[in-house]
């Protein structure tokens, strides 16, 4: 993942030239950044994801892909594979789609990563849930698929199912504490339920989490 991650960076020219990647120690965005999409380490955590549970020929546990340097045609590979990824991301995903044609990013990232919310994608946290749940649903179909599929869940975070859980709509910051109740109830809008989520324990940690013995779960989008 490192070595594609820098050659993200080094050698594909349109996707994280100049200022559209953060490179900093943590997995959080510094609150004066306005022109990254995320940081470094996310772009990493990201391609862990696709790499390790994406249902492809070139899925590997994360030791293995850690471990030994493969030859220079297996790392195209998942150079390409990368690089598909985000083809397919601006394709399905239209705001990630106008972040990277734009030039000047920063008119682009201050509309959707504002101060008392914005879009869930141009947060780290976000692209790291989206990311697992693309990958998810490329078990049951193409990874095409799986993102045209993602792409009909909402992804304002003032609004359900983040409000509460991974926005904090008080302080206006973000929170991975209820990172597995999220990716399920994103899994849940698409009708695409984990094995060992039944409805009515996800209503239970839902309600939970959130701090409300009423709250409902959100209703599906397709």
């Amino acid at each position: 993942m490192a070595i594609v991650v820098r050659w993200l960076v080094d050698r594909e020219g349109q996707l994280f030239h100049n200022k559209r990647i953060a490179f900093v120690p943590t997995n959080n965005l510094p609150q004066n950044d306005t022109s990254s999409l995320t940081t470094i380490g996310n772009l990493y955590d990201i391609l862990t994801i696709f790499f390790t549970l994406a249902a492809t020929d070139l899925r590997k546990k994360k030791p293995e892909l850690q471990r030994l340097r493969p030859p220079d045609s297996v790392l195209d590979k998942y150079f390409q594979f990368a690089v598909n990824i985000f083809l397919l991301m601006r394709q399905h995903f239209e705001e990630l789609d106008e972040f990277f044609s734009a030039e000047d990013t920063a008119r682009v990232v201050q509309r959707y990563r504002v101060e008392d919310g914005g879009n869930a994608l141009f947060r780290p946290l976000g692209l790291d849930l989206f990311s697992t749940v693309i990958a998810r649903l490329s078990k049951e179909m193409s990874l095409e698929d799986a993102f045209e599929l993602a792409a009909k869940l909402p992804r304002e975070l003032q609004f359900p199912p983040y409000a509460g859980l991974m926005w904090n709509p008080v302080r206006n910051t973000i929170s991975n504490r209820h990172k597995v109740t999220m990716r399920e109830l994103l899994l849940h809008m698409l009708r695409k339920p984990s094995p060992s989520f039944t409805k009515a324990k996800l209503l239970e940690r839902y309600r939970k989490e959130l701090g409300d013995n009423e709250a409902q779960l959100p209703e599906p989008v397709v």
